[in-house]
């Protein structure tokens, strides 16, 4: 994958902006500052930094699928009452009525990269601390340059997941 990324940077003269673009295409982000912040960093080779913006931005996407999808993307505080926290990417993906609408490999694909104990677990493992700078490189990164294109077709993939089903 980071072989055809850098292929495609070269052949077609890609820049940030293109691939936050691309992201952008489906209403996801309101506001992209820190997706291009990200990117930008993933060209510098500031794996640091592209991982630190860029899994909170994904996450942020994610949130935007559950919105398009018509679910809430809030939840109440489990011991303040009457406060609303933001669903995490957890409920997101181990949620049984939005998996489905990501459909089984896309929720299996996130869940290896970002919240399960399993894979990658890159989002709880930043979450918590605890994501070393051993584990942070040029590989952890085009994961999440990958997860975005993706971001720009959800769309597509869940409807012709929808027709084929």
């Amino acid at each position: 994958m980071d072989a055809a990324l850098e292929r495609a940077k070269e052949r077609h003269a890609l820049t940030p902006h293109h691939f936050v673009g691309w992201a952008a295409r489906t209403g996801l982000f309101e506001n992209l500052s820190l997706l291009l912040e990200g990117v930008k960093a993933w060209y510098e080779e500031d794996w640091v930094k592209a991982v630190h913006v860029l899994v909170p931005q994904i996450e942020l996407g994610l949130r935007g699928i559950v919105a398009a999808l018509g679910k809430p993307i809030t939840r109440p505080h489990p011991t303040v009452p009457g406060v609303s926290v933001a669903i995490g990417m957890g409920d997101i993906l181990y949620s049984k009525e939005i998996a489905p609408a990501l459909g089984e490999d896309l929720t299996l694909h996130f869940l290896a990269i970002y919240a399960d104990p399993r894979g990658f677990n890159l989002r709880n493992d930043l979450a918590h601390g605890l994501l070393g700078p051993e584990r942070i490189n040029r590989g952890q990164t085009v994961r999440l340059i990958h997860t975005l294109l993706v971001f720009g077709i959800w769309e597509e993939l869940a409807k012709a997941r929808d027709a084929s089903s």
